[in-house]
């Protein structure tokens, strides 16, 4: 096989010891596809150039392979570890890790070598395939893999095994010039505990987007999206079905993409201050979810366990429409309510005695407090709010509906109309 059809990785040994980091000799793949237990001077075209194989350290792996070149590793002992581990070389270079046995033999990331903990692909056409299952070590950089989406959104990073283990994951890039974004995919019901930090500094510019093509892909990972001044690739909710997510923090607003995500999972409390849109939102687990932003969603809010706290200055979105058609604040948990509803009336009904339950008063163990408030509506000082736009609806915090009432105007009229039929009636007598 000539060189320009291979693929190389060069394999750096490092391990932590009391704190600091030593590195030791480089390895390298050489030729095409073959076991990760493969000695190049043994089996002749493919394997490692140094035995014994690596079994603890960071790697940097490229492949040096023509346009559309795909090499193959397959895991089949129980103790590969690698870490650090960019892929770059000719444009469409492909690389994939398999596994002999997804119980026994993982690809296990750990440590980190020259201020990195990457994964991924550094040209403008690659991918990088991991059919085997993951496990992040804690000795990653900050404790999390930094995954590298290659130059443009075609090159793609794509982890199908499923991902275990105290790390969490992130994204990176070489430098700040660099233009890495392209997306990466989660395929499976991952379990690994880290968090998932999906943002960038502003002033280094965007990163790749985070396909979500499972529910469970982030069950018990909290996911970070940044401070509203950062910039990052979208997360998308792509797969069909209810999210299960871990926790939900930081400030860059999140798009639901029309799903149900379910956040708190993990039992951990977080703070939340971006704009949720397009979709529904579920709160599970025994920990509070501190929402302190505007958002506009218009599915229902379920708190089916521990609390939901909207803070002062946190906006929820109600569309009214027909009689009861509405979506509301939901489930059995604790609700504290320090922000403010928005009612959109722009649809509702306007035929008196129509109502719609905002607040489930039933399910829920739900607290108004003194910084509640409802956009454009009066607070009458009796726990009810009122907007008259003809006719008068009426938000009454004891029951959690919404109600279409008689303008006052009307029942003075009606009360009028009462007396001079009955004066009428006496004077005909």
């Amino acid at each position: 096989m000539s060189s320009m059809w291979q693929a190389v990785v060069a394999v750096g040994v490092a391990w932590l010891a009391a704190g600091a980091r030593v590195e030791g000799a480089n390895y390298a793949w050489v030729g095409g596809d073959g076991n990760w237990s493969d000695i190049a001077a043994v089996t002749g075209d493919q394997g490692w150039d140094t035995s014994p194989y690596p079994t603890t350290g960071v790697a940097h792996t490229w492949t040096q392979g023509g346009p559309g070149a795909t090499v193959t590793i397959t895991i089949d002992v129980a103790d590969a570890l690698i870490s650090d581990v960019p892929i770059s070389g000719w444009d469409a270079g492909h690389f994939v890790i398999e596994t002999t046995d997804a119980v026994n033999n993982k690809l296990n990331l750990n440590y980190y070598s020259n201020g990195n903990s990457r994964f991924g692909v550094t040209g403008s056409s690659q991918s990088l395939t991991v059919n085997a299952p993951v496990v992040l070590g804690s000795g990653l950089l900050g404790g999390r893999l930094r995954f590298m989406g290659g130059q443009t959104g075609a090159a793609r990073v794509f982890m199908n095994g499923a991902i275990s283990g105290a790390g969490g994951i992130g994204y990176t890039k070489p430098s700040a010039t660099s233009s890495y974004n392209g997306n990466v995919r989660l395929s499976a019901a991952n379990t690994f505990t880290g968090d998932t930090v999906w943002t960038y500094p502003t002033s280094i510019g965007g990163v790749g987007g985070l396909e979500l093509y499972n529910t469970h892909a982030l069950q018990n990972s909290t996911l970070d999206v940044g401070a509203s001044d950062q910039t990052g690739g979208r997360v998308e909710f792509i797969a069909a079905g209810t999210h299960v997510v871990g926790g939900l923090t930081g400030g860059r607003d999140v798009d639901l993409d029309g799903k149900t995500v379910q956040f708190g999972n993990n039992n951990a409390s977080t703070t939340y201050s971006g704009a949720i849109d397009n979709g529904a939102l579920g709160k599970i687990g025994t920990g509070t979810l501190t929402l302190s932003g505007a958002s506009i969603y218009t599915g229902n809010t379920t708190v089916d366990d521990g609390t939901l706290t909207l803070a002062d200055g946190g906006e929820l979105l109600f569309k009214i429409e027909g009689d009861g058609v509405n979506n509301a604040l939901l489930g059995t948990g604790t609700v504290n309510l320090d922000g403010a509803f928005r009612l959109d009336l722009s649809a509702a009904s306007s035929t008196v005695g129509h109502s719609w339950m905002i607040v489930d008063h039933a399910g829920l163990t739900e607290t108004y407090g003194a910084t509640f408030a409802i956009a454009d509506f009066t607070d009458q000082g009796d726990g009810t709010w009122t907007k008259t736009v003809n006719p008068t609806y009426e938000f009454d915090q004891a029951t959690g509906y919404l109600t279409v009432i008689p303008e006052p105007g009307s029942l003075l009229l009606l009360g009028l109309g009462g007396l001079a039929l009955a004066m009428r009636r006496r004077f005909v007598k």
